[in-house]
């Protein structure tokens, strides 16, 4: 194993250095699998070494195996690098010039009735251009990729009560699955499942995959201030279950695996519906 890792360092090295590997160390390069990318993580070679040496590999097999995508992400494989990896099987160039989607969204009915489902579409819809084609990758796993700005009636905003969602399969992996390519004048779907309470109401919920939200608390009666960070994977559930005029914004933002998809925070329009 020492032999095999010093092997992988060298390379990583020599090509971080700017120098040209040598015939038998570019034949070792020919073929690197999620084992190698592994074997030079647990070695402490620098990310930048690691992601020069995958850009001089070739793919070790036809198709990416969601195995060796579970591999690195059990590993704990920088994101950056993982993506590298995974450009191996993209077409020349990868996912790098992208245009900005719009994120839009809507309703069925501009009302409903109390206690009735509700439906609102999700899109990502890429504009047209005057020349040439262009697109963006994008993911349309709802789940920890749409979160909720804001929920509004009468223009007073909704508080959510939380709760933590579980996984049977690793969420990385979930959005890797659905990413798919949509190129200018194009529009593609995000469904985005609406819950309902016991009496029928519509409840808008999203989650937070990583935990990276925190959220300000202020005590009512002291005044007093306290930031608290949200867990991974807090649900948070937003009930609709007065009439009014309601107010929604959503924001689409990828957060997975770094290098494949767009990965710029997109808000929404702003939806409006009654509920009488």
């Amino acid at each position: 194993m020492i032999c095999v890792r010093a092997v992988f360092v060298l390379l990583a090295f020599t090509l971080l250095a700017g120098c040209e590997p040598t015939p038998t160390q570019h034949a070792q390069l020919q073929k690197l699998s999620a084992r190698d990318v592994i074997r030079m993580v647990e070695a402490r070679v620098p990310e930048e070494a690691i992601i020069a040496a995958i850009a001089r590999s070739s793919p070790d097999a036809p198709a990416l195996r969601a195995d060796d995508l579970m591999l690195l992400t059990q590993a704990k494989v920088p994101d950056r690098i993982i993506g590298a990896y995974i450009q191996l099987w993209l077409p020349a160039g990868g996912f790098a010039p992208q245009l900005h989607p719009e994120f839009v969204i809507s309703s069925s009915a501009p009302a409903y009735k109390l206690g009735t489902p509700i439906n609102i579409a999700l899109s990502l819809e890429l504009p047209a251009q005057g020349v040439g084609v262009s697109f963006a990758s994008v993911c349309t796993l709802s789940v920890a990729t749409v979160s909720i700005k804001y929920v509004r009636r009468d223009g007073v905003s909704l508080q959510p009560t939380h709760g933590v969602s579980d996984f049977i399969a690793d969420p990385l992996l979930l959005q890797y699955e659905f990413i798919q390519t949509i190129v200018s004048g194009e529009k593609i779907s995000i469904p985005w499942p609406i819950a309902s309470d016991k009496n029928g109401n519509p409840v808008l919920m999203d989650v937070s995959m990583k935990g990276d939200r925190s959220e300000v608390i202020r005590n009512p009666i002291t005044n007093a201030v306290r930031v608290v960070e949200i867990p991974a994977f807090d649900t948070r559930s937003y009930r609709l279950d007065l009439p009014g005029v309601y107010t929604v914004q959503l924001e689409y933002h990828y957060t997975g695996i770094f290098g494949i998809a767009f990965a710029d925070p997109l808000d929404s329009n702003i939806l409006t519906f009654t509920i009488n």
